[in-house]
């Protein structure tokens, strides 16, 4: 089954928020910086209300311009000419996954796919930890051919990984 895609700026970033939940090493980072971030926030907070609430909204300022520097880092870093931004074709074979853009042709077996993960908005396939291919939903004409998509994926993948 083959599929012709279009990946923007930002499915980029969609994917940079959404591996917060599905890659548990950047999961546990972020816990672990809220805890160091916020506990002598409270710790002020409990010993003098007033400097607390200046801390709160400290606080919430440099978070709020520290995640809009971020997701202009991430949505400006990749390059229009190599490979990551705009179209794509993947091809599910029985020996792997091909993907090819206007730079690269891919071929990846199943045994080096690391995982896929179905989402509302996007279909998954992880070569590592930390990096997937990103199939938008919205590339497939119906939600059933996104389905079928994901369903022959796992299958492959599933009865290869070896």
């Amino acid at each position: 089954m083959e599929i012709k895609y279009n990946i923007t700026r930002k499915d980029i970033w969609n994917f940079n928020k959404l591996a917060f939940i599905y890659i548990p090493i950047v999961r546990y980072f972020l816990i672990i910086m809220a805890v160091v971030i916020l506990y002598p926030t409270v710790s002020a907070f409990l010993n003098n209300v007033a400097e607390g609430i200046a801390n709160l909204i400290f606080l919430f300022i440099v978070l709020t311009v520290a995640y809009q520097i971020l997701k202009w880092l991430i949505i400006l870093l990749p390059s229009a000419k190599g490979g990551i931004l705009g179209d794509h074709m993947m091809e599910l074979r029985t020996d792997g996954v091909r993907e090819q853009t206007n730079v690269n042709d891919n071929m990846y077996k199943w045994s080096g796919i690391y995982k896929i993960i179905n989402h509302k908005k996007y279909i998954f396939i992880f070569t590592n930890r930390m990096a997937a291919h990103i199939i938008p939903r919205r590339s497939f004409a119906t939600k059933s051919q996104a389905d079928t998509f994901l369903e022959m994926a796992l299958d492959l993948w599933k009865n290869n990984k070896q």
